[in-house]
């Protein structure tokens, strides 16, 4: 596992940046793809809004934009249906095969 995947499963969200830079690297990776230096690995901003979003039995799947200006697909943890630009927080996230993100409203 690399330290993307370790973060997750310890429920932390991190992200690579350029040491060089400072371009935030997503998807994550341990060179920057602007400049190709080496990255550090941050704490990523846990609040978003939604861009997107749909309904699959009880659960809705959302495209979401955090402030670091990251989009990534996760799940919404919420009995009201939710709306395009709401702002939302990434409540919790791991690694299993591939990340998982979990958002409640805030």
């Amino acid at each position: 596992m690399n330290k993307f995947e370790n973060e997750l499963n310890k429920g932390n969200f991190v992200i690579s940046k350029c040491q060089k830079c400072n371009k935030i690297v997503w998807p994550v990776n341990d060179i920057c793809d602007n400049c190709f230096s080496n990255v550090i690995w941050v704490t990523g901003s846990k609040s978003a809004r939604i861009i997107e979003c749909s309904k699959q039995k009880n659960d809705w799947f959302c495209l979401v934009e955090t402030e670091d200006q990251i989009r990534m697909l996760g799940t919404l943890k919420s009995d009201n249906e939710p709306r395009i630009e709401q702002r939302i927080l990434l409540d919790e996230c791991y690694f299993d095969k591939k990340p998982y993100f979990m958002f409640k409203a805030v």
